[in-house]
């Protein structure tokens, strides 16, 4: 798997999950938590709402997106997803059974998919970069739990006026300008 891989070394490189890892770390830890890639074609499901999700994926080429159906079938894109974006990471970590959104290929992709246990245990080895890769997923969530707040924060206001002052005061925030 590892010369398959080589080619998607600067994709992995930028995906968080790996953020600080040498290139010559990340594909033996590849071997080592057991992923495996997937190809899919266009328009292909990854997973449909309610399907169970044990794994972490990583887009490694083409674009994915995560949607949410309503009982109507009427679906609303949730987010898009490129290359060295992750997925599935919320859902496995809080321990849902049932995934409630569905995720597509919007073009033909490859995915990366790791088992979420073997992320947060160490393996018998106990190879050094456990510990790194641990450190990144708490911060990939802790990332994830600032933005859900900020978006609550704009979506909690009654007017639209108030709601466009509170994005605004997070641009500036985040952009330390005005």
């Amino acid at each position: 798997m590892e010369k398959s891989m080589e080619k998607y070394l600067s994709v992995l490189k930028s995906a968080k999950l790996f953020h600080n890892f040498s290139d010559h770390e990340v594909l033996p830890m590849l071997r080592c938590l057991s992923s495996r890639v997937a190809s899919y074609r266009k328009e292909q499901a990854l997973f449909i709402a309610g399907d169970a999700l044990t794994q972490v994926g990583i887009v490694l080429s083409g674009t994915l997106r995560i949607q949410k159906e309503d009982m109507n079938g009427n679906a609303v894109i949730v987010t898009k997803l490129n290359s060295g974006d992750m997925f599935g990471e919320a859902f496995v970590c809080a321990g849902l059974s049932r995934i409630p959104v569905s995720v597509w290929a919007s073009a033909c992709a490859d995915v990366l998919f790791i088992d979420y246990m073997k992320i947060i245990t160490t393996c018998p080895s106990a190879c050094s970069f456990h510990s790194k890769l641990l450190g990144n997923m708490l911060g990939i969530m802790a990332q994830k739990l600032i933005l859900l707040t900020q978006k609550m924060d704009i979506v909690q206001k009654k007017s639209i006026r108030d709601k466009l002052t509170a994005y605004l005061e997070t641009c500036v925030n985040e952009n330390e300008s005005r």
